[in-house]
C-alpha cells in the first residue's frame, strides 16, 4: 500500500512571507537589462538582490546608475552614497570605493546639469 502524502503547511507566521531569492542570477539579469537599456526592469532585479541581501554592494552601485539613467536622481545619489558606506564598513578594496565615488560624481553632476545626457 502506498503511503499518503499530505500537503507540507508553512510554518505558523510565515505564510506568503518567504521567497526564494537567487541573489547571483537576478543580480546578473539586472546588469544585462541595464547594459541593454532596460532600466526599469534593471532596478526591479537589483530591488530582488537587495530585498535578499541589503548590504550588496555591487546591487546599489549598478542600481543607481539605472536610477541615473532613469532621471530618479535623488534616490540614485542616495543609493550610491549608502553603497559608499557599505563598502567602506566591509573595508572594500580603494579601487571599487573610487569606483563608487565616480560613480557618485557623475549622479551630482547630472543633478547639477538635468539636460546632460548620462
Amino acid at each position: 500500500m502506498a503511503p499518503k502524502l499530505e500537503r507540507i503547511k508553512p510554518m505558523k507566521g510565515l505564510e506568503g512571507k518567504m521567497e526564494i531569492v537567487d541573489v547571483n542570477t537576478h543580480f546578473k539579469k539586472g546588469v544585462g537589462l541595464l547594459e541593454s537599456g532596460k532600466y526599469q526592469d534593471s532596478i526591479d532585479h537589483f530591488k530582488r538582490v537587495l530585498k535578499a541581501n541589503p548590504d550588496h554592494v555591487d546591487a546599489m552601485h549598478s542600481m543607481s546608475k539605472a536610477l541615473n539613467q532613469i532621471r530618479e536622481r535623488g534616490v540614485a545619489l542616495q543609493t550610491v552614497q549608502r553603497a559608499i558606506e557599505v563598502a567602506k564598513k566591509q573595508k572594500l578594496n580603494t579601487v571599487k570605493i573610487d569606483e563608487l565615488k565616480k560613480t557618485e560624481q557623475l549622479i551630482i553632476a547630472s543633478i547639477d546639469n538635468p539636460e546632460a545626457h548620462c
